[in-house]
């Protein structure tokens, strides 16, 4: 990681019309005064490049750069002679030298008090295109110089403790127009980071999480629940009228100050990305408030770090800059490196200037987790992988996915690791070599290994095998790993999971693939060492992967002879399609009752013919002692096939009338109920109050509350 020497210059307001620069703290002192006029306020100077379809909430005509604008060079030296004039050039010349001597890199901190009037119209300027004649550079493209702006802010910072663990990311989508690249920003990440850890560089471990058709209250929700080191929005942003900042979310446009009034509470953020236009833009209005952009809002409301946009953004732009940022923050840059390294990024693509558009407002110097090499480390130390022995501890061996669930897998491993003595070991996937068989063969003999003192193996596959070591097609690390699996499962204990969702099989192209894939269903059903499950939402596969370890758990615990005289409960969870978003908070809030030892979420199975599915669904409720519809309308139509799971609903209340198998509760769980109904509401009740099945459905109700 490089390490910084601070430059920090202080501008003060306007007098008599000039302003006043001052360096408080640099390698060669302080001083240096500086004095320039007013006049450098040029319109034509605070100009943003020209680009279209613009991330404004006025829409793409708000990219337009106005008449006159300068060059990025002439704006940039402008700028720079201004300020590092007489004594300043003195102190910066001193200080480079300095600092490049000590192998170090030079942080310019341009220290703005936009509490002033004259200093919120200066913050308007384009200062991210100083411009060095001398050196023939822009400070922000050069290797050994770079500037970050700092608020004058009278708050008192919260500490920034150390992170342990990974970088949990909140990416926050609002597109309400349906006009920006949002899904392809998304995938630009993810597959940036996937090659990433695919390279096998040293990396911190980020755990995103996208929050889809944002509303500010659904992010309100997801905070008030999760702590995030990282948020990013990605879409319209703008500076209305009066000089205020807002976000539009899908329930409408939000201020600044309403963002940061919900981030006050976010102890654990380190730094906001908003993605969007003019987010770290100032009002030059005379009367506007000082600190109502949305940056600006962010760092009072005590965020350490912002970077935002000062002028319209291109979809381009903005999905090349967030691959590239994330990439340099998972390698372990700092954050002002990682900025750097996206402005590169957006100046190869194209010479338009818009490289200048991403600004870092910086409070405090933002400590995230050291990389380190700890897996090289244990294995120098002949460590076991699954770490010190234990006795209650549940080893998951994660297989290694092809490369577009890699992001997916390291959710999962996230989720199961904050549960209490599981314990999660991925592979990194082997990097083919010359002859492709001999990585291919280490990768078997070490899975071997891993999975010899492995309770459960899960495999998340994809819409394709990944990438062939052989000539035969399914010979990839991905199928090899599965394989190796279910010969271990043969002669162990060893349980087998196959998840994959829906979109993904309906995606796969590969006529050998389909037909593998199909087959795995046939391993092994009788005895339970083999599952495989098919989702009906990517989003569903933390929660059933983590619903599988909790009934392996359940069921261990069980068998043991402390726990021989324990009541068995399983249950059946129906879920539509719809509500596949609320359907993990029900599968958690079931995993969490003590006497539940089974949790089945229901497949669609929709096209089936209705005498066969009613057959095969009442043999199901026969082993079950609870049964819960996840319904998403309060009235729904009659039974059909896309209404499913209505007419499940209805087979199980026959059945509960008709089969004296079946004495459990049935009940109906409505996300968004009609006036006069309840949201959890008990249709069929045959168990007295101190039964366990009554005892989950009371728990399950107060979860859900």
């Amino acid at each position: 990681m490089i390490e910084y020497d601070d430059f920090v210059i202080q501008i003060s307001p306007a007098s008599a019309g000039e302003h006043t620069a001052t360096v408080i703290k640099s390698p060669a002192g302080k001083g240096g005064v500086v004095r320039f006029p007013s006049a450098l306020l040029d319109p034509a100077v605070a100009a943003g490049a020209d680009v279209s379809g613009a991330r404004g909430i006025a829409g793409p005509a708000a990219g337009a750069a106005p008449a006159g604008a300068l060059p990025p060079r002439e704006i940039g030296t402008r700028l720079f002679n201004a300020l590092f004039a007489q004594g300043i050039a003195e102190l910066f010349q001193q200080s480079y030298g300095t600092t490049t001597g000590r192998g170090r890199r030079l942080r310019v901190r341009l220290q703005l008090n936009v509490d002033d009037d004259s200093i919120r119209r200066l913050s308007a300027l384009q200062w991210e295109l100083l411009y060095q004649q001398s050196r023939d550079t822009f400070l922000v493209r050069s290797a050994d110089v770079t500037l970050v702006r700092e608020l004058d802010v009278a708050i008192s910072a919260y500490p920034l403790q150390d992170i342990t663990g990974p970088l949990r990311v909140l990416f926050v989508m609002s597109n309400p127009r349906g006009d920006l690249k949002l899904t392809d920003e998304r995938a630009a990440i993810e597959a940036q980071l996937a090659e990433d850890l695919r390279a096998g560089e040293n990396r911190r471990q980020l755990t995103p999480t996208f929050l889809e058709n944002a509303t500010f209250a659904a992010l309100e929700d997801l905070l008030r629940k999760e702590d995030y080191h990282i948020i990013h929005f990605m879409g319209h942003g703008d500076l209305d009228a009066q000089g205020e900042g807002h976000l539009l979310f899908h329930d409408g446009a939000r201020s600044g100050r309403d963002i940061g009034d919900l981030l006050k509470r976010e102890k654990d953020t380190r730094l906001v990305t908003l993605n969007a236009c003019q987010t770290a833009a100032s009002s030059t209005l005379p009367a506007a408030q000082p600190f109502a952009g949305v940056a600006q809002a962010l760092v009072k409301a005590g965020v350490p770090a912002v970077i935002a946009m000062q002028v319209p953004v291109s979809d381009k732009a903005a999905i090349a800059f967030s691959a590239r940022l994330y990439s340099e923050i998972g390698r372990g840059a700092a954050i002002e490196e990682a900025v750097d390294s996206g402005r590169m990024r957006l100046h190869a693509l194209a010479e338009d200037g818009e490289w200048a558009t991403p600004v870092l407002l910086l409070r405090d110097v933002v400590p995230f987790p050291v990389v380190t090499d700890a897996p090289a480390a244990a294995k120098a130390a002949g460590d076991d992988p699954w770490g010190a022995p234990g006795p209650n501890a549940f080893r998951v061996f994660l297989a290694a996915p092809i490369a577009k669930l890699i992001l997916q897998s390291n959710e999962i491993a996230a989720k199961l690791r904050a549960a209490d003595g599981v314990r999660v070991v991925t592979p990194a996937p082997p990097a083919p070599g010359a002859d492709p068989n001999d990585p291919l063969k280490e990768f078997r003999t070490g899975v071997q290994a891993t999975l010899g003192s492995a309770d459960l193996s899960v495999h998340l596959l994809g819409d394709s095998p990944g990438d062939a070591f052989t000539d035969d097609k399914l010979s990839t690390y991905v199928i090899e790993q599965l394989k190796v699996a279910i010969d271990t499962s043969k002669t162990s204990g060893l349980r087998v999971m196959v998840i994959i969702a829906k979109d993904a099989l309906r995606g796969i192209d590969s006529a050998s693939y389909k037909s593998f894939v199909d087959s795995l269903s046939q391993h092994y059903t009788d005895d339970g060492r083999f599952e495989q499950a098919t989702v009906e939402a990517r989003g569903m596969v933390a929660d059933e992967v983590s619903a599988k370890v909790q009934r392996l758990r359940v069921a261990r615990t069980a068998a043991s002879p402390a726990a021989a005289a324990s009541p068995d409960l399983n249950a059946y969870v129906d879920v539509l399609k719809a509500e596949a978003g609320l359907a993990g908070q029900l599968l958690q809030a079931l995993n969490a009752v003590g006497d539940i030892s089974r949790v089945t979420q229901a497949k669609s199975d929709g096209m089936r013919p209705p005498s066969e599915m009613e057959k095969e669904f009442a043999r199901v409720l026969g082993e079950n002692q609870l049964y819960v519809v996840l319904q998403g309308e309060a009235d729904p139509p009659s039974p059909s096939p896309s209404h499913w799971a209505v007419y499940r609903w209805k087979i199980a209340q026959k059945t509960a009338v008709n089969n004296d198998n079946f004495a459990g509760v049935v009940a109906l769980y409505r996300p968004q109920p009609a006036q006069g109904l309840e949201k959890f509401e008990i249709k069929l009740n045959t168990l007295p109050e101190s039964s366990p099945a009554r005892q989950a459905l009371n728990a399950l109700k107060e979860a859900l509350k």
